[in-house]
């Protein structure tokens, strides 16, 4: 059944219950974010700042890579904030300063090869087809690419910077504009180079075709509540889970020209901070990182997986588990960030990376926030779709049961936390039925026996 677009406005008055990210994560942060992060007065506004800045380094750090799930990946992210219109969003363009000068440097290498180029050629006196692609002219490179532009630009831009770039937009109608344009198709590239998967375009009145085997894509917006829809249609393509949101209202006030968070210039701060990154950027690039995570930490991280995965699919349903799945990839990818940016900090040249645990920590904890901002708009995105089949007893009982358990066990665990026996045989019943547990399957099972489920798919 296809799910029915209705407007996500009325959502505004709950966003300021959503969390923010715990404040002990800014003191544990590489010192360039802790720098950037410190010119902002307001929880959500350093949130705001961290997640963009997040995005644009995932977009820069292309010489950092791991292995994930037996899959090679790069750091690149997506994220789009939505809070209302002057809702306290601005402070995300400022995260823009981490890439300015890379971007600034290869901009400027195209156009004066560009220039020189188209010199020699008048010069010479030669002319190519003007329905064609000039074959030797050099690529236009850049770090920021538009998000303006038709699906068969991106590609080319992409092309053009080796594979990579970042959409990096204040403004989400700016991106979402071009989906409603027949030559958009955005979506499909933004879901096939979340997994890095070959993405292509062919252009036949310039006898072009462009293919990227390995496309690495960044993007970072925000947006009104209103501007999701537009952008994310549907929580059924897989676009939706491949994106970080974060969701928020505060209330309007004054403030006044006295106010003390005024008297810094922002703009000069972050001018400050460009010099600073492109120098770690190119540090970065010069000295390859392949990262992992220590296997400790590994195990946690598959610990706690499981519990998000069984707590998402017991109150939302088993289509919602791509927001897990998706999440445990972005949490590696922001590890892996922290990860660089350190490395690059502290100078070490080394391929081998190993995250440090508070870098770990940091990533874990930022993946929560973003998993309840995910779960709370993907229960509010289609109503007649997503349904609540459970409350939070159902699960408690759950997380309290053995992994293999017989029905009179699970009745005395109840009793022991005071829940009836009618609610328990109730729980009980809806964690069969939504797949949470099961009658086991070998010889020495008995009736009234049951077995937690795991599941084993990972993307």
């Amino acid at each position: 059944m296809a799910q029915q677009a209705k407007p996500l406005s009325n959502i505004t008055d709950q966003l300021a219950d959503l969390p923010a990210f715990p404040s002990k994560i800014y003191q544990n942060l590489p010192q360039m974010l802790q720098k950037g992060v410190e010119a902002f007065e307001s929880d959500r506004q350093k949130d705001v700042f961290l997640i963009g800045a997040l995005v644009v380094w995932s977009g820069f750090l292309d010489n950092t890579q791991g292995i994930y799930m037996g899959e090679r990946l790069y750091p690149n992210i997506n994220a789009f904030i939505v809070a209302p219109a002057s809702g306290g969003k601005s402070c995300f363009k400022h995260a823009k300063a981490y890439g300015a000068l890379a971007h600034a440097q290869l901009l400027a290498e195209s156009k004066t090869l560009a220039r020189e180029y188209y010199l020699q050629k008048q010069k010479s006196k030669k002319d190519l087809d003007k329905t064609m692609k000039d074959p030797l002219a050099p690529p236009l490179r850049m770090g920021f690419i538009p998000g303006d532009v038709t699906s068969a630009a991106l590609i080319a831009r992409m092309e053009d910077n080796g594979g990579k770039g970042v959409i990096f937009e204040t403004e989400a109608d700016s991106i979402s504009n071009k989906l409603k344009d027949k030559h958009g198709g955005h979506d499909t590239i933004f879901r096939q180079t979340f997994h890095h998967e070959t993405v292509s375009a062919s252009r036949k009145n310039m006898n072009e075709h462009i293919e990227i085997n390995v496309p690495r894509l960044s993007i970072g917006t925000t947006g009104t509540p209103d501007q999701v829809r537009p952008l994310i249609s549907s929580t059924e393509n897989g676009l939706f889970s491949r994106f970080c949101f974060y969701m928020f209202a505060q209330e309007s006030e004054w403030r006044g020209m006295s106010d003390k968070s005024h008297k810094l210039n922002k703009t000069e701060y972050f001018k400050g901070l460009e010099n600073e990154a492109y120098t770690a950027l190119k540090f970065a690039q010069a000295h390859p990182t392949e990262f992992c995570f220590t296997p400790e930490q590994e195990k946690r991280f598959d610990h706690q997986y499981k519990v998000w995965l069984r707590e998402t699919i017991g109150i939302y349903g088993r289509d919602a588990d791509s927001i897990i799945y998706r999440l445990g990839t972005i949490t590696f990818r922001i590890a892996m960030i922290l990860s660089a940016i350190r490395k690059a900090e502290e100078q070490t040249k080394g391929r081998d990376l190993t995250c440090v645990d508070i870098d770990f920590e940091t990533a874990l904890s930022l993946a929560e926030v973003f998993k309840t901002h995910a779960t709370f708009l993907y229960s509010r995105f289609a109503p007649p779709v997503v349904q609540r089949v459970q409350d939070k007893g159902m699960l408690q009982l759950f997380e309290l049961l053995p992994t293999r358990f017989k029905r009179a066990e699970a009745v005395a665990v109840a009793d022991q936390h005071g829940i009836p026996l009618g609610t328990c045989n109730t729980y009980l019943n809806k964690m069969v039925s939504n797949k949470l547990i099961a009658r086991p399957d070998d010889k020495e099972w008995t009736y009234g026996e049951y077995i937690k489920l795991e599941d084993k798919t990972h993307k």
